[in-house]
C-alpha cells in the first residue's frame, strides 16, 4: 500500500512539473496508449517491468505522458524518477564521480607536463603508474590510454627501468590518442635503444615486445611479418601443438592490416598460408576465420577486391573445396556490396531468417544512401515473407522476434506505418506487441528527440518472444 501511494505521488509530481505531450500529440498517439496498455496487461513480475521500462524509454521523446504512465506502472519507481525535474540521486552520484575523475585526470596531466627529462625519482615513478593506471586490474570498461605526448614526457623523465620500458611499449599501441605520423616508429627506436640498459625480466619482456609482427609493420618490414606467420604455421604442422600466439590469429591480423593498406598482393600471400577447410560452413582457422573476423572490419571496396582475387587465383576453391557455406557467403557478399550474390546465397541457404537478415541489411544500406525507391520495394517483399514467430527453439524464436522489430522500424522509417503496425499486431504476447507499437511511435516521431538521440530500442531483452 505504501509503495503504491509513493508511486502515485511521484506520478502526480511528474505530471505537474513536466510539459504535457497531449498538446502536440502525434497521429500515432493512440498507438502509444495501446503500447502501454499491452504491457500493463502482462502478469506482475520482472518481464512486465522490463517491457514497461523499454516502452517508456521509446516513448520518452514521442509521447511523454504515455512514457510517464508506463514508468509509473512499474513495481519500482527508479524509471519514473528520471522524469522528475532536475537530476535524481543516481545521476547526482554519477556526475560527482565523473567530476572527481576529471579533476584527477587534470591533476595528473599537470603533474606529467611539469616533469623534466631524467628528473623523475621513485615517488614520481609511482605517481606516473597511478596516473596511467598501469597496475589497474582488468575491468569490463578498458582503462583509457593516455595521449602520446604525455606518454613520451613521462618516459623521458624516468631512468631506465620497468616503467620506462612499459611506457615506450604502450606508445606503440595502435589506439594511442593524438599520435602523429611516425610516432610509433619513434617509440620503437627509443625502446630498442633502452633494451641494453635494462636487466633481468624487464629486458626479456622488452626484447619479446620488439620481436613481433606489430613491430615489423611499424618499422616497414611487411615481408618479415609474413615470414613470422609462415614459420608459425610450419612449427604448428611439425609439432601439432597449441602455439601462442596462434599462427591463424596472426595471419588474420596481418591480412586485415594489408587490406586496410590496399596491399592485396601481400594479403593474398598470407591467405595462401592458411590451412584448407573440409567444410566452410563454420568459422575456423582457415578462410572462414578471415570472413568472420577480418572482412567485417573492412570497407566494401576492399572486400570486393579481395574476393575477386580469391576467385581469380583459385585460392577460394583450394581453401574451400566445397565452396563457402551459403550463410557465410551471404554475409561476405553483403560486405562486398554485391547485393544480388548475397541474396542468391541467402536463398540457397534455405533459412528464412538468413534471407530476412540479408534483406534487412540491404534495405538499411540503401535507405542510408538515399536509394529509397528500391529500399521500399524490398521492404514490401521482406514484410510479405517475414519469418514465422513460433518456429524453432527459444533462441530461434527470440532472434526472429528481434529481426521483426528491425523490419517494423524500417517500415515506419520509410513512411509505411500501417504495414509496420500489421507486423506489430502479429506478436504472440502483449509484451512484444506493446514494445513493437512503441518502436513505431518513436520512429515516426524521431525528429522530436533531437540529433543526439540514437533512436528507439529494438530489443526487448529478458522477455521471451511469446510473452
Amino acid at each position: 500500500m505504501l509503495l503504491a501511494r509513493v508511486r502515485s505521488i511521484c506520478t502526480a509530481i511528474a505530471l505537474i512539473f513536466l510539459p504535457s505531450g497531449c498538446a502536440d500529440a502525434a497521429p500515432a498517439g493512440s498507438l502509444a496508449a495501446r503500447a502501454v496498455a499491452e504491457a500493463k496487461s502482462m502478469p506482475a513480475g520482472r518481464e512486465r517491468d522490463v517491457a514497461l521500462r523499454e516502452i517508456s524509454r521509446n516513448l520518452r521523446h514521442a509521447d511523454r505522458d504515455h512514457a510517464i504512465e508506463a514508468a509509473a506502472a512499474m513495481s519500482e519507481d527508479y524509471e519514473l524518477r528520471t522524469f522528475s525535474p532536475g537530476p535524481d540521486k543516481l545521476t547526482h552520484q554519477i556526475v560527482a564521480q565523473q567530476n572527481e575523475q576529471n579533476s584527477e585526470d587534470r591533476a595528473c596531466e599537470r603533474f606529467v607536463e611539469r616533469l623534466k627529462p631524467s628528473s623523475a625519482n621513485a615517488a614520481d615513478d609511482r605517481r606516473i603508474r597511478d596516473c596511467f593506471s598501469m597496475d589497474a586490474p582488468p575491468g569490463i570498461v578498458p582503462t583509457p590510454i593516455p595521449p602520446f605526448r604525455l606518454i613520451l614526457i613521462a618516459a623521458d623523465a624516468l631512468p631506465p627501468g620497468t616503467t620506462k620500458a612499459q611506457l615506450l611499449y604502450m606508445a606503440t599501441w595502435p589506439s594511442v590518442p593524438e599520435r602523429l605520423a611516425g610516432g610509433a616508429a619513434d617509440a620503437v627506436r627509443r625502446l630498442r635503444a633502452l633494451v641494453p640498459l635494462l636487466s633481468g625480466e624487464t629486458q626479456r619482456q622488452a626484447s619479446e615486445q620488439l620481436d613481433t609482427i606489430e613491430v615489423d609493420l611499424i618499422e616497414g618490414r611487411p615481408d618479415d611479418a609474413i615470414a613470422r606467420v609462415r614459420q608459425g604455421f610450419a612449427k604448428k604442422q611439425a609439432t601439432g601443438g597449441v602455439l601462442s600466439p596462434e599462427p591463424a590469429t596472426q595471419a588474420q591480423g596481418l591480412i586485415a592490416d594489408f587490406l586496410r593498406a590496399r596491399d592485396f598482393d601481400r594479403a593474398m600471400t598470407v591467405t595462401n598460408l592458411l590451412p584448407p577447410s573440409a567444410d566452410c560452413t563454420m568459422v575456423d582457422d582457415g578462410l572462414t576465420g578471415v570472413t568472420g573476423w577480418v572482412l567485417p572490419t573492412q570497407d566494401s571496396a576492399a572486400v570486393a577486391a579481395y574476393m575477386a582475387r580469391l576467385q581469380a587465383s583459385g585460392s577460394l576453391a583450394r581453401l574451400c573445396p566445397k565452396g563457402l557455406g551459403d550463410e557465410i557467403a551471404a554475409d561476405v557478399w553483403l560486405q562486398a556490396g554485391e547485393d544480388g550474390k548475397a541474396l542468391d546465397a541467402a536463398t540457397r541457404s534455405g533459412n528464412s531468417r538468413v534471407l530476412a537478415r540479408t534483406r534487412l541489411s540491404i534495405i538499411e544500406r540503401r535507405m542510408g544512401s538515399g536509394d529509397t525507391a528500391s529500399a521500399r520495394a524490398m521492404l514490401q517483399t521482406a514484410a510479405a515473407a517475414a519469418p514465422a514467430l513460433d518456429i524453432g527453439d527459444q533462441s530461434d524464436r527470440d532472434a526472429t522476434a528481434r529481426q521483426r522489430l528491425q523490419l517494423i522500424h524500417l517500415l515506419a522509417k520509410a513512411g509505411d506505418a500501417e504495414a509496420a503496425e500489421r507486423l506489430a499486431n502479429s506478436y504472440l504476447g502483449p509484451g512484444w506487441r506493446g514494445f513493437a507499437y512503441s518502436v513505431i511511435v518513436a520512429t515516426v516521431n524521431r525528429e522530436r528527440a533531437g540529433p543526439s538521440w540514437g533512436g528507439p530500442f529494438l530489443n526487448l531483452q529478458e522477455v521471451p518472444a511469446e510473452h
